[in-house]
């Protein structure tokens, strides 16, 4: 079983092996109920999802412990707990924005030293002839856009990173 987080919720994932694909358990880590979900591979990286009796076809990438999915145009990042974030530690690896596949950017909506809220608009990637908008992963400032309109790149590349806002400790020190 792992712990993964999708925006503030957590949820426990068990895998269970299927004839075809993989099987998934996924509890809340909250509340009592579970989803039934599979996931069978497809050719170039994309897969058939099951959940419940609605089917989508998404494409799947992995960084580090971060799942990525793209359904319905929508990069969803799912979060794998660490050892170190399961104790207690900090959020630690969310300075980049991660290219989730290869693509071309379509437009950047920020620039060195924007602050930004999670989920704000940063740019406009488009893959696969999906146009994806990627937004920030967490509250912070722009440190860095790697990526300028029409600029290509390859999945893993740090499309944008971010400096975290001081925390309130920080700001009194």
């Amino acid at each position: 079983m792992a712990t993964y987080r999708l925006d503030d919720n957590k949820f426990n994932v068990t895998p269970t092996p299927l004839h075809e694909g993989l099987g998934l358990i996924i509890a809340s880590a909250t509340e009592s109920a579970t989803h039934p979900v599979s996931l069978t591979p497809l050719a170039d990286g994309k897969a058939r999802l099951h959940l419940g009796s609605t089917m989508h076809i998404v494409a799947v990438a992995e960084d580090g412990d971060d799942l990525l999915v793209q359904l319905d145009g929508e990069v969803i990042r799912l979060h794998r707990f660490t050892a170190f974030e399961a104790a207690g530690g900090r959020d630690a690896g969310k300075d980049s924005v991660i290219a989730p596949m290869p693509g071309t950017v379509i437009s950047v909506t920020t620039q060195p030293g924007d602050q930004v809220t999670k989920n704000d608009p940063l740019m406009v990637i488009e893959s696969m002839k999906l146009q994806t908008t990627i937004g920030a992963p967490r509250d912070g400032t722009i440190d860095a856009v790697c990526f300028a309109a029409n600029d290509t790149f390859d999945k893993g590349a740090a499309l944008i990173t971010l400096v975290p806002l001081p925390t309130d400790d920080e700001e009194t020190a």
